[in-house]
């Protein structure tokens, strides 16, 4: 370790002393950097594409770029951008280490020279997460991002917008790498968008993504302000008025189904959580049905649906079931059974909520002891009745954090509110 922050710094100094001459001065040097950032690389060729000592000398080549890429003179950080379609290929590149070192390097461009590499990561590497027949291309992309997210901070600001949707769709991955890389991206994402309203789109932002910037602007407001959904227009009979708030709550739920999202609905006891899940439960499966008629996509078949609460409530859900919706909507099955023993699981402290949301989006709030270190420790802590100001400050700021984190996918309501 030692030995390697030695030669990182004295690489560093030399790259610096040599500046905008360097190509000519240290020649050798920066030939190993750049010698495979001439051309564009076949995506994914597959590991026979290229033996394992080649794979090695291209992951010392990206090592020593990303690591002596800062200390770079100006106008050679110009040249590496003009080189960004065959640093971006490698991306794709079958070995792990080749694309982890590529993304590192990308980052690295990210930070110098924001507006041009964020342009191309925009127009080339995003749309690469969407590549359904390519897992390479999706791990290569988030992991991409990833470190984006990790190096620019507040400044990934201008970008941020175009950049969630497309993550939202990583989060529902079938690769568990890729579908926890997406999360951890999301949660970093959804912290800094109510800091975007006003920021003025980034220099050199082509009119295309402009115009999507714009749209997806749409998507996320109504992400972060319940208030602002889409009516949402129950396409089956319904037995029942529903209150305004109850419209509310379906109009919820239907934005997040539609953009295949999750979230809790934890509205007080007798405010009708039952019926609003059966409104958008119903709606679901006659809408799927009829896509499935007029298309025949994998994506549209229908598929059943499972309730799964405690004994006590299972007759419950079929009674309300039946009163509420016509059998050729939805037509349920009673399955229920004695309760097996069990530990006592109920915990009723904020670790609970760690446990719902890994559920629902595994990853969203890191792992369990990731979380308790930064949320849970100084929350109960700050509860203790012989906790210092220090630590009430700190158990006050940690549930703000984590408010402002779960918002979104929270929807609460007290009778109080709305009765």
């Amino acid at each position: 370790l030692i030995g390697r922050r030695g030669a990182t710094i004295a690489l560093g100094r030399i790259v610096q002393e040599a500046g905008e001459s360097l190509p000519s001065v240290m020649s050798h040097l920066w030939e190993s950097m750049t010698c495979h950032l001439s051309e564009v690389q076949k995506p994914e060729g597959g590991a026979e594409q290229g033996s394992v000592e080649d794979a090695q000398e291209l992951v010392n080549s990206l090592q020593v770029l990303q690591l002596v890429g800062p200390k770079l003179h100006p106008s050679l950080i110009d040249q590496l951008v003009v080189r960004l379609p065959a640093l971006c290929s490698y991306l794709f590149h079958p070995y792990t280490s080749v694309r982890h070192l590529a993304a590192r390097c990308l980052a690295m461009l990210c930070r110098h020279r924001c507006s041009a590499t964020m342009n191309h990561v925009l127009e080339e590497v995003v749309p690469a997460m969407g590549a359904s027949e390519s897992v390479v291309k999706r791990q290569g992309g988030v992991e991409a991002l990833s470190f984006i997210l990790e190096e620019l901070g507040v400044e990934v600001i201008p970008y941020a917008v175009l950049l969630v949707v497309p993550v939202l769709g990583r989060m529902s991955d079938q690769d568990q790498a890729a579908r926890l890389m997406a999360t951890h991206c999301f949660a970093s994402l959804i912290r800094l968008m109510p800091l975007e309203s006003g920021i003025p789109d980034p220099p050199l932002l082509s009119a295309q993504l402009v115009k999507q910037k714009e749209k997806e602007r749409h998507f996320l407001e109504q992400l972060l302000d319940g208030n602002t959904v889409d009516d949402y227009r129950i396409p089956v009979p319904i037995k029942a008025d529903l209150r305004k708030y109850q419209q509310d709550g379906v109009n919820w739920l239907s934005f997040l189904n539609r953009y295949k999202l999750h979230g809790i609905l934890c509205d007080d006891m007798g405010l009708g959580k039952t019926l609003m899940s059966l409104c958008i439960l119903a709606g679901d499966h006659f809408l799927r049905a009829k896509a499935y008629e007029e298309s025949e996509q994998a994506d549209s078949a229908p598929l059943p649906s499972i309730v799964i609460c405690p004994p006590t409530l299972t007759g419950h859900w079929v009674y309300e079931v039946e009163k509420f919706v016509a059998s050729e909507y939805l037509n349920p099955l009673h399955y229920t059974g004695c309760p097996a023993e069990r530990y006592r699981l109920q915990k009723n402290n904020v670790l609970e909520l760690w446990s719902l949301f890994d559920f629902l989006m595994p990853g969203f709030l890191g792992t369990e002891r990731q979380f308790a270190a930064k949320y849970g420790r100084p929350i109960l802590q700050s509860r203790d009745a012989k906790s210092s100001s220090k630590e009430q400050e700190a158990g006050a700021r940690a549930m703000e954090a984590l408010h402002r984190q779960v918002l979104p996918f929270l929807l609460r309501r007290l009778k109080e509110n709305v009765l």
